[in-house]
């Protein structure tokens, strides 16, 4: 809330991963594919919340296109978090 306003905010962190994951760049062959399904965290509109969380469906016929996807994931994940 108001005297917790500058501390690291999950849900905002999420959202730069979010947006981070949207401009992943994966080839056509293999088919490789990726879908935030879900979101969620918080309790409610007037504090920091404690948690955010997603969820993530990578699929890929090929083993290392599916390694490629999942460090990008890492890394855009991180990245939010160390900036906070």
């Amino acid at each position: 809330g108001y005297g917790a306003f500058g501390l690291v905010n999950p849900i905002q962190a999420l959202g730069r991963a979010m947006a981070a994951i949207a401009d992943f760049q994966v080839p056509n062959e293999p088919k490789t594919t990726f879908n935030v399904g879900r979101i969620g965290g918080g309790t409610s509109v007037n504090s920091i919340p404690f948690e955010a969380w997603m969820e993530m469906d990578m699929r890929s016929a090929d083993s290392a296109a599916l390694q490629s996807v999942d460090a990008k994931l890492h890394k855009a994940v991180d990245d939010p978090v160390a900036i906070q």
